[in-house]
C-alpha cells in the first residue's frame, strides 16, 4: 500500500508540475507516517502526527478523527475506532482546531480542559520491557497551570505516573522531583517531552526529557524517578497514554500538539525515541544528535 501511495502521489506531483502549478510537499503530507516510527520497525508501538486539514467528531461522542486520515496506516495510535477512523478524545466540545505548527505544517490545537491520544487496548496488553512516548507541545498565549487562578492540575504525559506542572514550575508526581522551568516561562516555545518506563510490568524506575526546541537550550533530563506508591503492572495497563493533558477548574489558554510516537524494547538499555525528523530536520532518533546522513525520504504520503 506504501508503494501504491507513492507511485500515486509521485504521478500527481508530475501532472501538476506539468499544468505549471507549484506544490508544497507538506500540503500531501496529512497523516504521513512519521519517519523515525519507521525506522524503529516493531519496536514503534503507534505514531500520530496530530498534522490534519480539520478534525471531524464522529458517531461516538467525545471521538474525534482527521479529515483526512490515511486509513491505511496500521500504527495510528488510537483506543478507539469509529466511522471506520482512529480517534483521538477530548470531552470538550468544539475544543480541537487546527492552527501553524513548525516547517510550515498545520497541527492540532486544543482550547479545552482535557486531550487525550493513547494506543489500543491490544497493544496496552502487549506491551512489555522498556516502555516510552514522545511528543512536542507549545503553550499558547495566556496559558494557565495548576495554581494559577482558579487552575487545578496540569498533566501532560502518563505511563502509569504522570509528567505534571503547576505554576512554580514542570515536575515528576512520583516523588515531587522538578525540572527547574516553569509554564509560564516556555509560553509560545515549541518543546519535546519524553518519558520511559524502565519494566512496563514491573515499574520501579522512569525517565523524563525535555527540551525547549525554540531556544535550542540544554535538554533538561531527570534518571532513576521512582515509580511511587501504588504504580504496578495492572495501574499502568489502565493508565496509558502517550498525550495526557488535563487541567480541571477555571483554565484559560490552549496548547498545540504535534508528533506523537509510543514504543518499546524487550530489555532497558537506555534507548531513547528522540527527534522527529519533521520536526527538528536531519536529527537522528536517541536525543538529539545531529545525523550524518539526511533523513530518509518519506513514505505513506496520500493525497485527497
Amino acid at each position: 500500500m506504501t508503494v501504491i501511495r507513492a507511485v500515486r502521489m509521485a504521478q500527481v506531483m508530475v501532472f501538476l508540475a506539468g499544468m505549471g502549478v507549484g506544490l508544497l510537499l507538506s500540503s500531501l503530507e496529512a497523516e504521513a507516517a512519521e519517519q523515525r516510527c519507521n525506522q524503529l520497525g516493531a519496536n514503534c508501538v503507534c505514531a500520530r502526527s496530530l498534522v490534519t486539514s480539520r478534525w471531524v467528531a464522529s458517531s461516538n461522542s467525545g471521538f474525534y478523527y482527521e479529515g483526512d486520515q490515511d486509513t491505511s496506516d496500521s500504527k495510528l495510535c488510537s483506543t478507539l475506532t469509529a466511522d471506520g477512523r482512529a480517534t483521538v478524545w477530548t470531552p470538550n466540545s468544539g475544543s480541537l482546531s487546527v492552527a501553524s505548527g513548525l516547517n510550515g505544517q498545520s497541527v492540532t490545537q486544543h482550547s479545552g480542559l482535557t486531550f487525550v491520544v493513547e494506543p489500543s487496548p491490544t497493544v496496552i496488553n502487549s506491551l512489555s520491557g522498556r516502555v516510552g512516548a514522545r511528543y512536542y507541545f507549545q503553550l499558547g498565549s495566556g496559558y494557565q497551570s495548576t495554581l494559577d487562578g482558579g487552575c487545578s492540575n496540569d498533566k501532560y504525559l502518563q505511563i502509569g505516573q504522570y509528567f505534571t506542572a503547576n505554576s512554580n514550575g514542570f515536575y515528576w508526581n512520583g516523588d515531587g522531583s522538578g525540572f527547574g522551568i516553569r509554564p509560564s516561562q516556555v509560553i509560545g516555545k515549541w518543546m519535546r517531552l519524553e518519558l520511559y518506563v524502565n519494566n512496563y510490568q514491573n515499574p520501579t524506575s522512569y525517565e523524563v526529557y525535555l527540551k525547549n526546541i525554540t531556544d535550542g537550550t540544554p535538554e533538561i533530563a531527570r534518571t532513576n524517578l521512582p515509580a511511587g506508591a501504588g504504580i504496578d503492572g495492572s495501574v499502568i495497563r489502565g493508565s496509558t497514554h502517550p498525550v495526557h493533558r488535563y487541567r480541571a477548574g477555571t483554565c484559560s489558554g490552549s496548547s498545540k500538539m504535534m508528533y506523537v510516537l509510543m514504543a518499546q524494547w524487550p530489555t532497558n538499555s537506555g534507548q531513547r525515541i528522540g527527534p522527529a525528523a519533521e520536526v527538528e530536520g536531519g536529527l537522528a532518533g536517541g536525543g538529539g544528535t545531529p545525523s550524518a546522513t539526511p533523513p530518509a525520504t518519506p513514505t505513506g504520503l496520500s493525497v485527497r
